[in-house]
């Protein structure tokens, strides 16, 4: 069993969990081999159906109305998005591979075998949403410049820098220096997710599932798991599922957004 994968007995039914690096060739590789060796009953995929469609479509974005998107309050939302889309294309085009892809692998490799599929991540907008309100005022200068910093980076990635990314020494110092530079921001994409996914992994149909999510999410859905089948917990995400509302900096930092983006434009 390698390092990014789990295999875990939990009150008889089988949890395998693949950990990938969603830019990565050998992750598309594993997750396909995978899949066809186990024949599971479920697949469940680091995927929210907003996303899934966006990969399906990935000119999009050309048809957004950027002004009524501005008008609901979902400027930062479509800066995340569009940094963090172009961060992971600029990650895989040394290697050839768009971010996804072993996603979209899991999915295709499934619906050959007639396998059911559940999307097993929480909304991203909901997500971005809930990291934006969560944070302080400092929280959310730090945010928009390390956001419009990633916008404007040269550094490049090669093949083994990637396939580092799921190395557990490499993945523990990278979540390490996330949860110390802005620890909301950590809580919000990383352990609130685990407990998302966890969640969706564990109501799956099924005794014997597959679940394929980002390297980084590995431990933390393990140990969500293992509660969940000792007892300790719920497998409740009704809380997680919500957007704080909104405060009155909130409501002035709608108007900060737009500027900031037409400038990162």
């Amino acid at each position: 069993m390698s390092q990014t994968e789990k295999r875990l007995q939990l009150n008889g039914r089988e949890i395998i969990l693949l950990g990938t690096a969603h830019v990565s060739q050998e992750s598309i590789n594993q997750v396909t081999e995978s899949i066809k060796a186990e024949s599971p009953d479920v697949v469940a995929i680091e995927l929210d159906d907003g996303r899934l469609a966006t990969m399906k479509n990935p000119d999009a974005w050309k048809e957004l109305d950027i002004v009524k998107v501005l008008k609901e309050g979902k400027g930062f939302v479509m800066m995340a998005n569009l940094v963090l889309s172009s961060f992971q294309r600029r990650m895989g085009s040394k290697v050839g591979v768009q971010p996804g892809d072993e996603m979209l692998a899991a999915m295709n490799v499934a619906k050959e075998m007639n396998i059911p599929t559940v999307m097993a991540d929480r909304p991203i907008q909901t997500t971005l949403r809930r990291a934006w309100a969560k944070n302080s005022l400092w929280g959310k200068c730090k945010l928009l410049a390390s956001l419009i910093s990633s916008a404007f980076s040269k550094e490049e990635f090669s093949e083994e820098d990637i396939e580092q990314i799921k190395e557990k020494n490499e993945m523990d110092s990278m979540m390490q220096e996330l949860s110390d530079y802005m620890p909301v921001i950590k809580q919000v994409l990383i352990d609130e997710r685990d407990e998302y996914l966890a969640t969706k992994i564990w109501n799956a149909q099924g005794n014997n599932i597959v679940a394929v999510l980002g390297a980084g999410h590995l431990n933390g859905v393990e140990e969500h798991l293992k509660q969940f089948a000792s007892g300790q917990k719920q497998s409740n995400i009704q809380e997680i599922s919500q957007i704080p509302p909104k405060t009155i900096w909130g409501r002035i930092w709608e108007w900060i957004i737009p500027v900031s983006i037409i400038g990162l434009i």
